[in-house]
């Protein structure tokens, strides 16, 4: 069984922050260990407002730099 969902698109603004809040929603009721990790981080100053709604639908305690691969300035 797979052990990991990964959210993905060929273009911005497709709606996956939405798809992967109902996915969430669905993966954390049904299993007791679930998290979310944003390979980039597409905010400038450091806010990422997708980021803390997904974190705070979890059913795990990260902090948000765990949760984070790397962001656009680094990348």
């Amino acid at each position: 069984m797979a052990q990991s969902v990964y959210v993905a698109s060929v273009e911005g603004h497709t709606a996956k922050s939405v798809i992967a809040l109902g996915v969430l929603e669905q993966l954390v009721q049904k299993y007791s260990r679930v998290a979310v990790f944003r390979s980039v981080e597409s905010s400038v100053d450091g806010q990422d407002a997708i980021l803390e709604i997904l974190m705070a639908n979890t059913n795990t305690e990260f902090s948000k730099e765990e949760c984070i691969g790397v962001s656009y300035q680094q990348m």
